[in-house]
């Protein structure tokens, strides 16, 4: 007797619970049709970065505009698998070819600007989703807690508006209440993923030099995510949630 694992992620309908998150994995072909074979329910592409989609506008970027975009472009985050935007707009049409789970798509950037109107191309393009990864600004530009929320309810609302797919946003560990700011989303977002991974932080005593580096998850780390993801959804019941295991 097989299992009926038939679920809802939003308003995706998944045979399975099992999504593949975002990788290099995710960008090869033969690779995609193992995963679904294999039962994968939806498949994560990597991050489309806000710096592909406004490099080829930088020259009508502002000073200020233009140092932000040199600091993003060498920041810890941006380790791009796209060549560039219309790379990223290839591959998901191939990866609708080559498979007929839902392809979601994953945008990254700091600030609200036009490179969030990229989502509409995205689902033309034929992304079954997007997930919106809003990371902490620059040193330089700091921010109050409420401030960051603010801007991305803002983001999220903007990009709502602008497509009729699904809409996800990926949260860090660092916002002040999680639940609160789940709250605050539910209007225009399907759900969210907990939590975005950032890499590791360490100092080098041979040299000295500080380090980042991407580790794997600890395999006993799901009981630190269990609770905050119930703590999430007791306040927002209505909301999806996924949790990311790297």
């Amino acid at each position: 007797m097989s299992l009926n694992l038939l679920c809802q992620y939003g308003s995706l309908k998944l045979r399975t619970p099992l999504i593949v998150g975002a990788c290099p994995l995710t960008m090869d072909r033969p690779m995609r049709i193992a995963m679904e074979s294999a039962g994968a329910a939806a498949i994560v592409l990597p991050t489309l970065f806000e710096e592909q989609i406004v490099s080829a506008n930088t020259r009508t970027l502002t000073a200020q505009g233009n140092r932000r975009f040199l600091h993003n472009s060498n920041s810890p985050h941006f380790n791009p698998s796209f060549h560039d935007a219309q790379h990223c707009l290839t591959t998901l049409r191939a990866a609708n070819e080559d498979t007929s789970v839902p392809i979601i798509a994953i945008l990254g950037g700091q600030n609200s600007g036009d490179w969030l109107n990229f989502a509409a191309r995205l689902a033309e393009a034929g992304a079954s989703a997007i997930e919106l990864n809003v990371y902490p600004p620059a040193e330089e530009e700091f921010a109050s807690p409420e401030e960051r929320e603010n801007e991305l309810v803002e983001i999220a609302s903007r990009i709502s508006q602008a497509i009729s797919i699904p809409l996800f946003v990926k949260l860090d560990r660092h916002h002040t209440s999680i639940s609160h700011l789940a709250r605050r989303l539910l209007s225009g977002v399907d759900g969210v993923t907990l939590f975005a991974k950032f890499p590791v932080t360490d100092i080098r005593l041979d040299r000295p030099e500080v380090e980042l580096r991407w580790d794997l998850t600890a395999p006993d780390s799901i009981t630190d995510l269990l609770g905050p993801v119930m703590e999430v959804h007791a306040n927002c019941p209505s909301l999806a949630l996924c949790m990311r295991r790297n």
